[in-house]
């Protein structure tokens, strides 16, 4: 897989974070998705993104040493 397909996932997975915790904290988002779903959703959002971006660092970087 070509590197800057990588790198361009690993940046959308930045936004995946960066959304999440927009979903958990604020609140124009709370009051689209009620109070203790946005919490869930932009907690479950997070965690993906962090996943994905440490699988990207353990791919573009460590290469699995």
């Amino acid at each position: 897989m070509p590197k800057a397909i990588l790198y361009f996932s690993a940046v959308m997975s930045l936004l995946y974070m960066y959304f999440g915790l927009y979903i958990a904290f604020s609140n124009s988002a709370a009051q689209a998705i009620k109070y203790p779903y946005n919490v869930f959703l932009g907690i479950l959002l997070f965690g993906y993104g962090a996943f994905r971006v440490y699988r990207f660092y353990q791919i573009l970087v460590k290469k699995n040493d």
